[in-house]
């Protein structure tokens, strides 16, 4: 993104691009995609990156859930032991 020539001061660097970028992703970039219409390199690659992020947060969530899902259900079959034993 810092390599296509673009008027935006926010992506005008590396560690710029990245701070513009996460700030994207979290949804407190003050700029609006419709001013970055005249730029298709510059649209298509954050629309590339939002893409790319959400799936892979989605990912991160589904492990998440599937990780407790195992905690619990150890935890319960533990118990169920537990209640038969008395």
């Amino acid at each position: 993104i810092s390599v296509l020539e673009h008027p935006y001061f926010e992506m005008r660097d590396i560690p710029n691009s990245a701070i513009a970028l996460f700030s994207i992703t979290v949804r407190l970039y003050e700029d609006d995609y419709r001013n970055m219409l005249g730029e298709p390199a510059l649209l298509a690659a954050v629309f590339i990156f939002v893409t790319f992020s959400a799936v892979v947060l989605l990912n991160l969530l589904i492990a998440q859930i599937n990780c407790s899902y195992v905690y619990i259900y150890q935890d319960m079959v533990g118990f169920a032991r537990l209640n038969r034993a008395k």
